[in-house]
């Protein structure tokens, strides 16, 4: 009798291992469709986004003359009105195409990297520095970054 429950044990978790097994290998299959399904989509949005903010700044450059304070408010509002408040954009009088963005997130740190990701990404501006970013009250992020144009907004 002990013989016979020790074999069916056996073949039970030998059953078991290869179920395991082919599951373990289906969750991966589905893994690698789901990380890829994520990199179109992010691709996507990548252009996309270029696309808006480029067309963004070829309005302001043609259509409107915006200074480039204002284009640089405009972007950032673009990316998440709700979670990001500007409290002081300044030109940098020294030199002319830099403008300093004075920032808090509220929200939390992925928001902020997300944002300055995306700025990064753009064509038309590059962060020539990101400086002071510190945590304050919780979910509040502070950042000041300053930023120059590749072209005259």
């Amino acid at each position: 009798m002990n013989k016979v429950m020790v074999f069916f044990i056996v073949v039970m978790i030998v059953i078991n291992s290869f179920i395991l097994d082919g599951i373990k290998k289906e969750i991966v299959s589905k893994k690698k469709e789901i990380e890829k399904i994520e990199k179109e989509i992010f691709e996507y949005n990548y252009i996309k986004e270029n696309k808006i903010i480029n067309d963004i700044l070829s309005k302001n450059k043609v259509v409107r003359k915006y200074t480039y304070v204002e284009a640089a408010k405009e972007i950032l509002g673009y990316f998440d009105t709700n979670n990001v408040v500007i409290r002081n954009v300044n030109f940098n009088k020294e030199e002319k195409n830099q403008v300093k963005i004075n920032m808090t997130v509220v929200s939390d740190y992925k928001t902020l990297k997300n944002i300055l990701t995306r700025i990064k990404r753009t064509e038309a501006l590059i962060i020539v520095n990101s400086l002071q970013m510190k945590i304050y009250r919780g979910n509040r992020y502070s950042c000041e970054i300053v930023m120059r144009r590749v072209y005259n907004v």
